[in-house]
């Protein structure tokens, strides 16, 4: 007779909870960690394929023709503003504009002498308003040396101030100053004198007959006008808002023509600019959908458009690729992107781009 088996027996709970633990706990960890890894990995770790750049208007600050800097009113990483007055450069040196103004008054000595006594009112107009031209560019040379005057006092007396000029340099560049002060006041007067010669005329007798005469006053008279234009200094202003970012002129250097002074960069990004690298893997069209990832701490993600795509490959820095490594340029097909709403992003922040399909809840701008 067979004994009848024995009930099996049952394992306690504890057991089954200590077979969990060292048999499927640690496999579950493992996937766990490892999902949690690669997720990590792939939105804050992984070298994406595409990269941006935040782009924004740039202005360079420019004279339009040459001159001496004698005013910068801005520094560097400075806000301003459109309009505000950045830079003035003031004229030629004195020296050029003497000269400009001995070859005006040899062409109005020149027409002198072609012209008759001045015994008709005529003539005594013409000859009146050629004295009247005559002492614009005595006054036009005296400004220029007044000029000059007050910038080298100014000079002189900062080396005083620094101990490094003495005293008697600052009081002879003083009495040249106030020497050029008074010719500017006295070329003044006859400035204005002239011009009430001319005024008193019979209005009816404002007239110059000879069409040689007439011609070579009015040209003596538009360069002049180009001479004291030149006279005046230029004021620069900032064409758009936005902060200084380099300063390459200071006060007191020569400034050549289209030579730029300072450049000033807008904080508005206006588009994202992005390669895709050779070779292609997806061919990029406008009003493609682009997702953009923020690199921070804490990324941030948006949806734009491709607005523009290049028409031929480019030469781009390869910022995926470790310096010091092969070459740090590759070529690639660059895009315009539009900056996703409520991104915030500074000018020459890198961003990460994907092309392609995106969820149907992402809201995209062109």
């Amino acid at each position: 007779m067979k004994p009848e088996p024995l009930p099996p027996i049952p394992s306690p709970p504890a057991q089954w909870w200590r077979m969990i633990r060292m048999n499927v706990l640690p496999a579950l960890a493992f996937v766990t960690a490892l999902a949690l890894a690669v997720q990590l990995w792939r939105f804050n770790m992984a070298s994406p394929l595409l990269v941006g750049t935040a782009s924004g208007p740039r202005a360079d600050i420019i004279s339009p023709r040459p001159g001496r800097l004698s005013q910068l009113h801005v520094g560097l990483y400075q806000p301003v503003r459109a309009g505000q007055p950045v830079a003035v450069v003031e004229a030629v040196d004195p020296a050029v504009l003497s000269n400009t103004v001995r070859v005006i008054r040899a062409e109005m000595d020149a027409i002198l002498a072609d012209m008759a006594y001045p015994t008709d009112d005529r003539l005594r107009y013409a000859q009146y308003q050629l004295d009247w031209l005559r002492e614009r560019a005595d006054l036009l040379t005296a400004r220029a040396q007044l000029g000059y005057a007050e910038r080298e006092y100014q000079r002189i007396r900062k080396l005083v101030e620094e101990q490094v000029a003495s005293q008697d340099a600052l009081d002879i560049a003083l009495r040249d100053l106030e020497q050029a002060r008074q010719l500017v006041a006295e070329k003044q007067a006859a400035v204005d004198t002239a011009a009430k010669l001319l005024e008193e005329l019979d209005p009816s007798r404002r007239t110059i007959e000879s069409p040689q005469v007439r011609a070579a006053l009015a040209l003596a008279e538009e360069r002049l006008h180009l001479a004291e234009a030149e006279m005046r200094p230029i004021v620069l202003t900032a064409p758009i808002d936005g902060v200084v970012t380099a300063v390459n002129k200071f006060p007191g250097s020569m400034v050549a023509t289209a030579e730029p002074i300072v450049t000033i960069a807008s904080s508005h990004v206006e588009h994202i600019v992005g390669f895709i690298p050779q070779p292609l893997r997806v061919e990029p069209v406008e009003g493609m959908e682009v997702e953009v990832r923020s690199r921070g701490v804490h990324r941030t993600i948006g949806y734009g458009r491709v607005l523009h795509v290049g028409a031929r490959i480019e030469l781009f820095d390869a910022p995926l690729r470790i310096r010091g490594l092969g070459n740090a340029q590759q070529r690639g097909l660059p895009i315009i992107v539009s900056v996703p709403p409520n991104m915030k992003l500074r000018p020459g922040e890198l961003v990460d781009l994907a092309l392609g399909p995106v969820p149907a809840t992402a809201t995209a701008t062109q």
